[in-house]
C-alpha cells in the first residue's frame, strides 16, 4: 500500500513529506528476523509501527492532492484499499489479500505441509471413468464446498448435454450440500465395511478427481493465472479444463489407434 501512495503522489506530481519506502522495507526484514526467532511481541510492534506510518503518509497525500483529484475513481479506490488494510486485525472479514487482484481469497486447504492457498475457488466435476473434466466453475467468494455442488452439477450436465448424470460421488466436505435434482449424491463416508464390492469401487473411484485437479493445475496452467479480474479467473479456469479434455482424449484415440 505504500508503494502504490508514493507511485500515486510521483505520478500526479506531488512532493511528499517523506516515503517511508526505506523504513518499511528494513522493517520487514527485521520483522520476519523477528517471527523467525519467535519474538511475536516485538514483530507485531514493527506491524503497528508500519501501520502507523501508512496512515502518516495517506493524511500527506490527501492534504496536499488537489480538490478535483480526490473526487478521482482511482483515488476514491485507494482510499477503500487504505482503510481496508488500515482496520484490519487477525479476525476481520472481508481481508485484502492483494492491490493488484482485489479478488483474490484465502482459501483453507486444511493439509499439514499447505495449510492455505491464495486465489479463487473452482469446482471441477470429474467423470468416473477415463477421468474427463465434464465442469469446471469459477466462484467469485470463498464458499463452502457444500453450497457450490448445486452450480457445479448444473454446469456439468449442461456441457454433457443429453447424457444425464445419474449418480454424483463427493467428500465428506459435501455433508449438508444444497442439492435439489434428480442426480442421486454419495458422500464417501470414512469407513466402507458396510458396503457392498461393487459399490465399495465405484465409492473408491471418486479419489481419481484429486489426480485430474493436480492435472489441470500443474499441465494446464490453472495453478497460475495471467489474466486479470473475476471475468479473467473465468476465462482461465474454462480454458484450462479444455485444454486438459482435449489431451486426455487424443490420448485415448491413439491409444485405441
Amino acid at each position: 500500500m505504500i508503494k502504490y501512495l508514493v507511485k500515486y503522489a510521483k505520478t500526479h506530481s506531488v512532493c511528499l513529506k517523506q516515503s517511508y519506502l526505506r523504513v518499511t522495507k528494513r522493517a520487514i526484514r527485521t520483522h520476519n528476523g523477528l517471527v523467525h526467532s519467535r519474538k511475536y511481541a516485538q514483530a507485531k510492534r514493527l506491524t503497528s509501527r508500519i501501520k502507523t506510518n501508512m496512515g502518516r503518509l495517506y493524511r500527506d497525500l490527501e492534504r496536499k492532492l488537489p480538490d478535483n483529484l480526490k473526487d478521482s475513481t482511482e483515488f476514491k479506490r485507494l482510499s477503500s484499499y487504505f482503510s481496508n488494510l488500515q482496520s484490519r486485525d487477525k479476525h476481520s472479514k472481508n481481508k485484502l489479500y492483494s492491490l493488484y487482484h482485489p479478488e483474490v481469497e484465502c482459501i483453507g486447504k486444511g493439509k499439514t505441509h499447505k495449510r492455505y492457498e491464495f486465489g479463487n475457488k473452482v469446482g471441477i466435476v470429474g467423470s468416473l471413468t477415463k477421468s474427463f473434466a465434464i465442469g469446471i466453475t469459477n466462484f467469485k467468494k470463498n464458499v463452502h464446498d457444500s453450497k457450490t455442488l448445486q452450480i457445479s452439477l448444473d454446469e456439468a450436465s449442461k456441457v454433457i448435454g443429453d447424457n444425464k448424470i445419474e449418480e454424483a460421488f463427493v467428500d465428506l466436505g459435501y455433508r449438508g450440500h444444497n442439492y435439489k435434482g434428480d442426480i442421486k449424491i454419495n458422500v464417501v463416508p470414512r469407513s466402507l465395511k458396510k458396503f457392498s464390492h461393487y459399490f465399495r469401487r465405484l465409492l473408491k473411484k471418486r479419489a481419481s478427481v484429486e489426480a485430474l485437479i493436480s492435472h489441470i493445475k500443474r499441465n494446464s496452467r490453472m495453478g497460475c493465472n495471467y489474466l486479470k479480474g473475476h471475468e479473467g479467473n473465468e476465462i482461465n479456469a474454462v480454458l484450462s479444463g479444455c485444454g486438459y479434455s482435449l489431451r486426455a482424449l487424443l490420448a485415448h484415440l491413439l491409444f485405441f489407434s
